[in-house]
């Protein structure tokens, strides 16, 4: 809870930042906004994730373990912040808008400014202390919103989300060295940082990857579309991306350590990570898919009306992006991390070609392809799956078709059957209304037909849900 309170703190305060952007700018310079940071945050991983598994993976830690780690991370960090800002004019170039170039290179410090302190986060969060790690994000995150407001109101609006991650990344490093513990004597082992870095490698790949998908996008709408279309997909993803941030992304945080630790077997840990995220995920991003158009029409500007659309088509990305997310840590775990680089570079190629294809219709066919390289991707992370940890694909099917199955009969029935019953309501009412009737659905198909029809499935949820919650169930 601590963790999912981090991330969404941040998330939100991003998403404030953003739509007040959408409000102010126009779909093309919000573009441009989006495009400046797009670069660093695809590379935000690659000092964010793999040497900090290598830490955390570790049963027990060096001094030599931990030098050589902070001083591995560091050169990253100082090797992306050089290639960052000294290709922005090429940035500028390919995108065609020359303000580019002063947003690129500002941003090129925030994985800089991350890989400073990654490895204190990383001591942090390796022994579970959340709470701490939660009220330094949330800290930094106000911190940059405030900076990202005094420079809109200074009239410098295309840096406002520039300014929000610099200042929430730079506030977060500083906080964290601040407050901890350990600090780096510059004394790293070769031979461990080797180590280190050949473990990280693949998971360095396959998380910048899987985690920068969405940029990928974002750069090949940019170089085939418009700015104006980047600002409609980004505006659209918002959406999607903050559902994932707060419930998708606390889960994926803490199985790498809980997998770690845990003595029963991957197809058990699996099947109960799939159940649970099944549960929850799919009832409230077809949700979200069912009303957001509505939500959009009511809420903004008309002329944000196509972000509305993609929003809605990339909530049906929750289909195919059960398994592999989840899989990612079990295999790291056993070992297996080859596998991840393997899924993530075979994801990429069918990204693009797929977005590539969906661009020809604009920014609402681009999100149609990114759903689309998901279903895919499907049959690679199930033959994975089963080749390195011989788990079968029907047992990881198993655990979330029931429950995709009852959300996507809730989602039809709201679009055909209760939605034009409330056309001549409000729409904050019948945005209300639609929510309402489907969550009262999809709690009553838990409570009724699950137990009878997939009593297994069901009674994995149950158990891992709190003593007061249950007995709802």
């Amino acid at each position: 809870m601590w963790l999912a309170a981090r991330i969404a703190g941040r998330q939100i305060a991003n998403a404030i930042i953003f739509f007040w952007l959408a409000a102010l700018l126009g779909p093309s310079d919000l573009g441009i906004a989006s495009l400046g940071v797009t670069l660093a945050m695809f590379c935000l991983p690659m000092v964010s994730r793999g040497i900090r598994d290598a830490i955390i993976q570790r049963p027990e830690l060096s001094d030599d373990m931990l030098e050589s780690a902070f001083l591995a991370n560091l050169g990253i960090g100082f090797i992306i912040l050089v290639v960052l800002a000294g290709s922005a004019p090429v940035a500028a170039s390919v995108f065609g808008d020359p303000r580019l170039i002063p947003l690129s290179i500002a941003a090129a410090f925030i994985p800089f400014m991350t890989a400073l302190s990654n490895l204190h986060e990383a001591l942090l969060e390796r022994s579970f202390r959340h709470k701490k790690i939660t009220a330094i994000y949330l800290s930094s995150s106000v911190i940059g919103a405030a900076l990202a407001v005094a420079a809109v109101l200074a009239d410098y609006e295309l840096w406002g989300l520039v300014i929000f991650n610099l200042g929430s990344c730079g506030g977060t490093a500083l906080m964290l060295w601040i407050t901890s513990d350990w600090r780096p004597r510059f004394r790293p082992t070769r031979a461990e940082m080797k180590t280190q870095l050949r473990f990280a490698a693949p998971l360095i790949i396959s998380q910048t990857i899987n985690t920068g998908n969405q940029r990928i996008v974002e750069m090949i709408i940019g170089a085939l579309l418009t700015p104006a279309a980047v600002g409609f997909f980004r505006f659209g993803s918002n959406f999607s991306r903050l559902l994932n941030q707060i419930l998708i992304t606390p889960v994926l945080r803490i199985l790498l350590p809980a997998f770690a630790r845990s003595k029963a077997g991957p197809a058990h840990n699996l099947y109960r990570v799939l159940v649970l995220n099944a549960a929850v995920l799919f009832p409230v991003f077809l949700l979200a898919a069912s009303v957001l158009p509505e939500f959009v029409d009511t809420a903004f500007d008309p002329r944000w009306k196509i972000g509305g659309w993609v929003g809605t088509v990339l909530c049906y990305g929750v289909f195919p992006s059960l398994i592999g997310p989840a899989a990612y840590p079990l295999l790291t775990v056993h070992n297996k991390g080859h596998w991840t680089a393997i899924l993530s570079a075979s994801a990429l190629v069918v990204t693009v070609l797929c977005v590539v294809a969906g661009a020809q219709f604009g920014a609402v066919g681009a999100a149609a392809g990114f759903v689309l390289r998901g279903i895919f991707t499907i049959p690679m992370n199930l033959f994975a799956v089963k080749r390195a940890l011989a788990i079968p694909a029907r047992r990881v099917l198993a655990a979330f078709i029931p429950f995709a199955l009852l959300a996507t009969v809730m989602h039809l029935g709201l679009l055909f059957g209760l939605r034009p019953l409330l056309e001549p309501l409000p729409g904050a009412w019948s945005i209300a209304l639609q929510i309402l009737a489907g969550l009262a659905f999809y709690g009553l198909g838990l409570r009724l037909v699950l137990p009878w029809v997939t009593p297994e499935q069901y009674a994995t949820f149950k158990g891992m849900l709190p003593g007061k919650v249950r007995r709802l169930f």
